[in-house]
């Protein structure tokens, strides 16, 4: 990032110092007061050098936006913005969008937060966002505009299921409340709308979150899932794509070892693990546009029939 990124404008209160300077200007000018040239030119020379300050005060600074590794639409999520101070001075009186900071030090690193929410699935591309600054007396602003990056945001997680499907997922998993024992105990933090009677509340209670212990036992579910969307389009398509998200997540909560169908990075398709790949299966709804860009996976596999599900609920 260069200096050349950096703005200074005036605010209100700059706006009124100039508009005073230009009055005293013509009243001086009227009057041929010298005392008056002198105020005039003080609050002229006061803005410019305010405003001098202000891009130095910004200069030497860097910053980066790191998105959610994961985000749902219409689901507020959480914008990291990192500062990096690289002329071993202080910074003073940074601020990004509602968070601010009192100064940076010599050498030293801030992180900003601010929420955002994207009101439906897709690829975003960020670029309005900026750090700024009203040093030293708020005459002038000075802004440093941030490199553009790009987020996945996928569809809304569906919380009401086809039966069948709702059907399948809750037999698949088992749970019980105490014992440590088995391959596939886990252990991992609560989330809201689990069932909080699994909360483990002796190990909780040494931290500072709520750690639920599950033993998922695999009941016949199946360990490949391809989601067909033969014959839906439009709204109807979105709403799949919701339930999907919906499954996915609930089987990736519950431990599940199964793998989905979807796109990877390259474009190519491939068999994604939900718990070690669920970022990358958030990626590929966000941007699969209909069902005729997805090839049929060759080998044996679970095809879940989104028109049969449909046409039976």
């Amino acid at each position: 990032m260069t200096k050349a990124g950096i703005k200074v404008r005036l605010t209100f209160y700059g706006k009124v110092a100039i508009f005073l300077a230009v009055f005293l200007l013509f009243s001086a000018q009227n009057t041929g007061n010298n005392l008056l040239f002198l105020m005039s030119s003080c609050f002229i020379a006061a803005v410019f050098l305010f405003g001098g300050l202000g891009y130095k005060n910004l200069s030497g600074v860097d910053a980066i936006l790191e998105p959610p590794e994961v985000v749902y639409a219409d689901e507020p999520a959480t914008l990291k913005c990192f500062v990096y101070e690289k002329e071993n001075r202080n910074h003073y009186s940074l601020g990004f969008e509602e968070d601010f900071a009192g100064q940076i030090s010599s050498g030293d690193a801030l992180m900003f937060k601010t929420s955002f929410k994207a009101p439906s699935r897709g690829r975003y591309h960020l670029c309005d966002f900026c750090i700024y600054s009203l040093f030293p007396f708020g005459l002038t602003i000075s802004s440093l505009k941030l490199p553009e990056t790009e987020v996945f945001v996928g569809p809304a997680r569906a919380k009401n299921l086809p039966a069948p499907v709702d059907k399948e997922i809750g037999g698949a998993i088992q749970k019980f409340h105490s014992g440590k024992d088995g391959e596939y105990w886990m252990q991992k933090h609560y989330q809201t709308g689990e069932d909080a009677s699994l909360i483990n509340w002796t190990i909780s209670a040494r931290s500072d979150s709520e750690w639920v212990l599950l033993k998922a036992q695999n009941y016949g579910f199946p360990e490949k899932l391809y989601f067909n969307f033969s014959g839906i389009e439009g709204e109807l398509f979105e709403d799949c794509l919701e339930m999907v998200m919906g499954i996915i997540f609930r089987l990736r909560n519950a431990g599940s070892s199964a793998f989905v169908w979807a796109e990877q990075l390259n474009g190519d398709y491939n068999w994604l693990s939900i718990s070690d790949n669920y970022s990358l299966l958030v990626r590929w709804l966000a941007k699969v546009k209909n069902a005729a860009e997805i090839p049929v996976p060759s080998g044996e596999c679970k095809g879940i029939e989104f028109a049969d599900l449909l046409q039976d609920s």
